[in-house]
């Protein structure tokens, strides 16, 4: 899981210091669904993979690259006001990266450690979390694709 937080965190923050910056200009009607769309994709794939295929890091990858071109807009924002774009981004990223790995290790030592070699851990945890996250993700999506 870590090594997947940083895969993303290395992905948006290439498109992250690209639009920010003004070398790509993404277009939010297509990044905001498609932000959403990849946690449904993850939420679902949860519910089908049980393991970890290499091919999860591309996923990971491309998705960090959306993800990036989304935060964009709200870095540019914050930069704006406090008038530094590279400080704003470069304390972004880090705080992403802490935030990612506090929520994996908390999730780790409250659930993972203890359960997760349990018979019952897919189907009480991990099916209905996905459900609920893909579910909201859905609604997210429905949402920005009605959004003009």
């Amino acid at each position: 899981m870590l090594w997947q937080a940083t895969v993303f965190t290395i992905a948006h923050t290439i498109t992250l210091f690209l639009t920010a910056f003004d070398v790509i200009h993404p277009n939010p009607n297509i990044v905001e669904p498609l932000i959403a769309a990849s946690i449904i994709f993850v939420a679902v794939e949860n519910l089908v993979m049980r393991e970890v295929r290499p091919w999860r890091y591309g996923v990971v990858m491309l998705f960090g690259l959306i993800h990036g071109m989304g935060f964009a807009g709200a870095i540019k924002e914050t930069a704006s006001s406090s008038g530094n774009l590279l400080v704003s981004l470069f304390s972004f990223n880090l705080g992403v990266e802490c935030g990612q790995i506090t929520i994996i290790a908390a999730a780790y030592l409250i659930i993972g450690k203890w359960y997760a070699k349990e018979s019952w851990y897919r189907k009480g945890i991990v099916y209905p979390c996905s459900i609920a996250i893909a579910l909201i993700a859905l609604y997210w999506t429905l949402q920005r694709l009605q959004s003009p």
